[in-house]
């Protein structure tokens, strides 16, 4: 979901409301209900694509439900889980817990800021970032490019650096690197977040 959220620029509660009926993988498309109660069809990069794959083949539940991702609401005494549909707190905690864990601070809407510095950063302009990330008002994309563009032009420059190096690894079949991003998408995919 995180990887979803990095090369869509979508909201934490936009990846909870993406509901099966309104997903193509195959089209690399999902619409899904944002702020403001509408609906708006996003295109999914081909990384998003394989990572609601991967997710896919490890998840623990299947995906009869309507929602796409689950996550456990309950602990059963005898050991097993209850899962449903994924909230936006429990991926706004299991981020904050991760990051802390592999010693860097974000939350998740981190990954959306760092979207929206990379597409500018591209050569995208102003309205077009306003319009990838659902803006109505220009200043609140002008606070995400101008007031946070140094912050996040440093997680942006970071988290390329991790995704060139999971490629890398992909490439080389090399063991997981001491990286503190990496260690972070490990532990993020193996907490199916």
């Amino acid at each position: 979901m995180t990887m979803v959220m990095l090369h869509t620029g979508m909201r934490a509660s936009e990846v909870c409301n993406i509901l099966w009926k309104n997903t193509s993988l195959d089209d690399r498309a999902v619409r899904t209900k944002v702020k403001g109660g509408h609906f708006v069809t996003f295109e999914l990069t081909e990384e998003a694509r394989d990572a609601i794959r991967d997710y896919l083949k490890t998840a623990r539940r299947s995906p009869r439900g309507d929602h796409a991702f689950f996550a456990p609401v309950t602990k059963r005494k005898k050991g097993g889980r209850t899962y449903g549909p994924l909230e936006p707190y429990y991926l706004w905690v299991q981020v904050k817990r991760i990051a802390r864990k592999v010693g860097i601070e974000m939350t998740v809407h981190s990954f959306r800021h760092t979207f929206a510095q990379i597409y500018h950063e591209s050569g995208a302009s102003q309205p077009e970032v306003q319009g990838a990330l659902g803006h109505r008002n220009g200043a609140t994309t002008r606070l995400y490019l101008d007031r946070l563009a140094p912050r996040s032009a440093r997680a942006g420059r970071a988290i390329q650096e991790m995704l060139k190096g999971l490629e890398e690894r992909k490439k080389h079949a090399l063991a997981p690197s001491h990286y503190p991003f990496n260690q972070l998408h490990q532990t993020l995919n193996a907490a199916h977040i």
